[in-house]
């Protein structure tokens, strides 16, 4: 990265303090909501919001918005690339909205914003340029690792162990493949909209941010079938077209 010397001579001691500091600024939101005994939106806001005002002054300070992807993609073509990520944005609203209430719509608009440009930038952006000097093959596996495990804390709202552990693999799949995007093209922001797209059309079919119900069948045949495709187009596009181009040249 431009402007710094850490993350170029420690990529991975980088990569892991984003994200602990995304894990401590969890976990202390956490803390909040649950001393204040706020609702459980509480949470999205604060940790979102913080880790939303970190990533926009780490992106302004050094000016890193065009390098982590806020350009256009190498060449225009490459726009089809990103009609997967969309997908499951469609398959959330198979069973048709749940909310109603227009301040109910704002919160969860309000939140599915911020968690769709908090995670590509922390992930696809920052921690993936950190990592790609190891290799593209390595960065785009252990950023989508990371976002596997930070999806973890997810099992505190779910129900079924069984899915909190496959949602965790579908979280890292997507999150290869995104990594591969990202690679492929140079551009993030087509994937800051379709993250917003999928948790907005998740967050109004469920009627809340968490999954603390019963688990259908069918999400369970979702998420293993989500896991399988995005991995599989993950190494697609790192084989395919631009994958040995570094996206960091801006």
């Amino acid at each position: 990265m431009n402007q710094t010397q850490f993350p170029e001579r420690h990529p991975y001691g980088a990569s892991v303090l984003l994200f602990l500091a995304a894990i401590i600024i969890f976990l202390a939101a956490g803390a909040i909501v649950a001393l204040l005994e706020l609702p459980p939106a509480a949470l999205y806001i604060l940790a979102f919001g913080g880790l939303a005002a970190v990533c926009a002054i780490l992106l302004t300070k050094n000016r890193w918005w065009r390098e982590v992807g806020f350009r256009a993609p190498y060449e225009r073509r490459l726009l089809w690339l990103f009609w997967l990520p969309f997908v499951p944005a469609i398959g959330n609203l198979l069973d048709g909205l749940s909310v109603t209430d227009p301040k109910q719509i704002m919160l969860f608009f309000v939140m599915a914003v911020l968690s769709g440009f908090v995670e590509e930038i922390l992930f696809r952006g920052l921690i993936l340029r950190a990592l790609l000097p190891t290799g593209i093959w390595r960065a785009a596996l252990l950023s989508a690792a990371l976002f596997g495990g930070m999806h973890m804390l997810n099992a505190l709202s779910i129900s079924s162990p069984t899915y909190a552990i496959l949602q965790v693999g579908y979280a890292a799949a997507i999150g290869f493949a995104y990594a591969a995007l990202v690679i492929r093209t140079g551009a993030i922001w087509p994937l800051i909209l379709a993250h917003f797209l999928t948790n907005f059309a998740g967050f109004l079919a469920a009627g809340s941010a968490g999954s603390d119900g019963p688990v259908a069948v069918r999400e369970f045949a979702f998420a293993a079938a989500y896991i399988i495709l995005f991995g599989a187009y993950g190494v697609f596009l790192l084989r395919a077209g631009r994958a040995e181009a570094s996206p960091a040249v801006s």
